[in-house]
């Protein structure tokens, strides 16, 4: 029996942050959906999704000149995509960044401007994040799904996602008789994505100090643990 994976790599790399457990590079990533293979089942391929770093250079809101592909995040990014494409039956799937030159400010920043804790003569630099946008990610990710179901390459897929956005790519798999699977990391899922699969299971263990970093635990719990 084999089984296909399916991760969504910017909803992974968002989530391993509450977990002390897991650095987000190809070997890791194989190894943590190795976990999740039963006795009886061998890996397929994991297909692994993201969209590679913005490449341009601009103004931030306070005027400073920015080259975003020589940051650290893009620095990052380029290794952990490298990292992924050295390791054996893993598939990376890249999509596309756009960005209109256009700043947000953080949820904790809006509300600290509401209630009138901060003022708005005082928003800088590190206030306001760019708002880059993924594009076609997730619709590769039904296209895969979709293929593998109807070539029947593996009995099994598993979802390391947690966007109700692929709840028709789960019911086809399920309707050609492949076994869902979603691992959403802790994050808490929408009703409708729920009922299209038909597990949904992690690896990670947030009541396991090794696993999830004490210092985020509450936080883990407070936000995601399923009650």
């Amino acid at each position: 029996m084999k089984v296909a994976f399916f991760v969504d790599g910017n909803f992974l790399f968002h989530q391993v942050k509450y977990f002390k457990s897991f650095f987000c590079n190809g070997p890791n990533i194989r190894k943590y959906c190795e976990r999740h293979l039963n006795p009886n089942e061998k890996l397929y391929r994991i297909f692994y999704y993201d969209a590679p770093p913005l490449e341009r250079t601009a103004t931030t809101p306070c005027g400073t000149p920015i080259d975003f592909g020589k940051s650290s995040a893009a620095q990052h990014m380029k290794k952990r995509l490298d990292s992924i494409r050295e390791i054996p039956y893993m598939a990376l799937r890249l999509g596309k960044v756009t960005w209109q030159n256009d700043w947000i400010l953080s949820n904790d920043v809006i509300t600290d401007l509401m209630n009138g804790k901060r003022d708005i003569t005082s928003l800088c630099d590190h206030d306001f994040q760019p708002n880059i946008q993924q594009k076609i990610v997730d619709m590769k990710i039904g296209l895969d799904i979709s293929t593998i179901t109807y070539k029947k390459f593996a009995s099994r897929i598993v979802l390391i996602a947690g966007d109700s956005d692929f709840v028709p790519a789960a019911k086809l798999a399920r309707m050609e008789g492949i076994h869902v699977t979603i691992d959403p990391m802790g994050k808490r899922l929408t009703p409708d994505l729920i009922e299209h699969v038909d597990f949904v299971h992690t690896e990670l263990d947030p009541d396991n100090s090794q696993d999830v970093d004490p210092s985020r635990k509450n936080f883990f719990v407070k936000n995601f643990k399923e009650d």
